[in-house]
């Protein structure tokens, strides 16, 4: 079982309001996809307790939570595990559980589904608790916890690798399976490669959902535990590698900038280009795919002039659709 409480982990140091926002942004998309019932899901964000921005980003992520729209979480178990985190921390203090309701819902969702974002602490001062840490919610839980240090004006790396130091003792979080770091243009690069080296997961992926690990191991990298994992808390070994590179630790996927519109974010990909890749994908040939493909255009052209001449000349609204992701 690739077991994980996935971590997102920011970076200290200046960032745009953009970069904020879209950071967020692939948080909520992380968290709320299958319902938070996925071993990538995002479930621990880890903030410096010195930056500045802490609170700006706190709220970004409440708002992404609820423009992005709710999933059930489907999987036996989810909402039992969710109300017994809920609940612990809502004994220490209400202040530590708050529900995030979104402005929309795919399917029968209830208040169960919509994620509870979870406030741990910061890391060595009175009050923390890291119980949201150590076990894998598989569920709408988004747990923030605070490292103390970093700052604004922090670039040198020593935040990141004491962040990573935290992160590799099991004791504090569980499985060792992804995390994703969040790395705004400002920082020097030699920092990001020194906190992606640090970081034992058998994914590290920098400004970009930990899907794309997913995705690349059938492209060279690997999907699975990171080594150190002798608990076997993210399973043993790992699937991919098709070039038999030996000895490997870890895949490492790089993101665009976070200035950019994310790769994963909670607005879906046109229609068309999800019938397009439909067609090539699950074609036996490239030439079937292609007459596939030809197909789809020559008639979704054909509905896309026809439909208004008909609704203009004779009041007919022909709203019909062509292709496999429209059904």
């Amino acid at each position: 079982e690739l077991g994980c409480s996935t971590p997102w982990i920011v970076s200290p140091g200046k960032y745009t309001p953009d970069e904020i926002r879209n950071a967020a942004r692939m948080i909520a998309v992380a968290k709320k996809e299958f319902g938070g019932c996925n071993c990538l899901s995002a479930q621990v964000v880890v903030l410096p307790a010195g930056w500045s921005r802490k609170d700006d980003f706190r709220s970004e992520m409440a708002t992404a939570l609820k423009k992005t729209v709710t999933k059930p979480s489907y999987y036996p178990g989810s909402h039992n595990r969710r109300d017994e985190i809920v609940k612990h921390y809502e004994r220490i203090g209400k202040d530590r559980a708050t529900l995030i309701k979104g402005e929309n819902c795919a399917g029968n969702c209830t208040e169960n589904d919509e994620v509870t974002l979870i406030e741990c602490g910061t890391v060595g001062e009175d009050g923390f608790d890291g119980t949201a840490l150590v076990q894998e919610a598989f569920g709408p839980v988004l747990a923030i916890v605070e490292l103390p240090g970093g700052s604004d004006d922090d670039n040198d790396g020593e935040y990141l690798v004491k962040t990573a130091k935290f992160l590799n003792d099991k004791s504090n979080i569980y499985g060792t399976l992804s995390c994703t770091l969040l790395s705004p243009d400002s920082q020097d690069k030699r920092v990001t490669e020194l906190a992606v080296s640090a970081l034992n997961y058998g994914n590290v992926c920098v400004n970009v959902w930990s899907t794309a690990g997913y995705v690349v191991m059938s492209e060279g990298g690997v999907w699975g535990a990171h080594p150190t994992d002798i608990k076997g808390q993210s399973g043993n070994g790992y699937v991919g590698n098709p070039y038999n590179i030996p000895h490997v630790n870890k895949a490492v996927i790089f993101g665009p900038s976070l200035t950019k519109e994310p790769v994963f974010s909670e607005k879906p990909p046109p229609v068309i280009l999800l019938d397009a890749l439909y067609a090539m994908t699950c074609s036996p040939t490239n030439v079937n795919g292609l007459v596939k493909l030809w197909k789809l255009f020559t008639v979704r052209s054909f509905i896309g002039i026809l439909s208004p001449v008909l609704n203009f000349t004779l009041g007919i609204k022909w709203n019909s659709s062509y292709g496999a992701a429209t059904h």
